[in-house]
């Protein structure tokens, strides 16, 4: 399994607070049976990418000594989760912060509310400039929790969308469990990954989480988007789309 959206970089955001939970997140992957996982750590100053990109380094080279002193065997990919806002139009050169420096970018909205015609014109620049937009955790946002038809405008965009393992375990509540099975269910859904944080609040434990999952997912389709899909984002690959359903 491959995890495209994880915060286990620790002093960087709001996920691993020191090297050691950084460590521990790693070492639940791995038992986990995870292959690879790109970090992901929150980036919302355009104006601070150079900043952003040496402390991201710094922290990987951290991580990745530390795992090796354990004998932690994963590999550990580079990335972001871009806070998307009108500032996007000023943004500079986005590549070094894209999924494992692919054409995949993983965005995030507020989840209080954002503007729906505002959040289109900014995925649109993002198209413009020959990135794919991965959209993180759709279910819980509340602008798409109270009008889920808003998802389709995105969706005939091609965007992709990421669903968080927690949301499909009723961890984050009725309705964010509702939305992920109504978006999987008319093919909206193109990733599952852990948005980990700490290895005591949301960890990276996805085969386990997997077990509470919704019988009607097949194996198949757990296959494609916990492995097939991203392998094709660290590959750079074209990811050929389902045909979506409208909600």
């Amino acid at each position: 399994m491959i995890d495209i959206h994880c915060h286990v970089l620790h002093k960087i955001d709001d996920g691993a607070k020191d090297l050691g939970e950084a460590v521990r997140l790693c070492s639940i992957a791995e038992r986990q049976g995870l292959t690879d996982i790109i970090v992901t750590p929150h980036f919302a100053d355009y104006d601070s990418i150079d900043e952003f990109v040496s402390l991201r380094e710094e922290r990987l080279n951290e991580l990745t000594e530390a795992l090796e002193e354990e004998e932690i065997e994963l590999n550990i990919k580079t990335g972001c989760e871009l806070y998307l806002d009108e500032m996007i139009f000023s943004a500079p050169d986005l590549d070094r912060v894209t999924l494992n420096n692919s054409r995949y970018l993983l965005c995030e909205f507020s989840l209080r509310h954002f503007d729906f015609d505002e959040a289109l014109s900014w995925i649109d620049e993002l198209i413009h400039r020959d990135y794919v937009p991965v959209i993180a955790h759709p279910e819980r946002y509340n602008t798409f929790l109270r009008a889920p038809e808003f998802i389709n405008e995105f969706a005939s965009r091609k965007v992709l969308f990421q669903l968080n393992a927690d949301s499909l375990t009723g961890g984050n509540g009725k309705s964010c469990f509702s939305l992920a099975c109504l978006m999987l269910e008319n093919n909206l859904i193109d990733f599952i990954g852990s948005d980990a944080h700490s290895p005591d609040f949301r960890a990276n434990d996805l085969l386990t989480k997997s077990k509470y999952f919704p019988d009607f997912i097949e194996r198949e389709t757990l296959e494609k988007l916990l492995e097939e899909n991203p392998a094709s984002v660290l590959g750079d690959r074209r990811i050929i789309l389902p045909e979506r359903g409208v909600i």
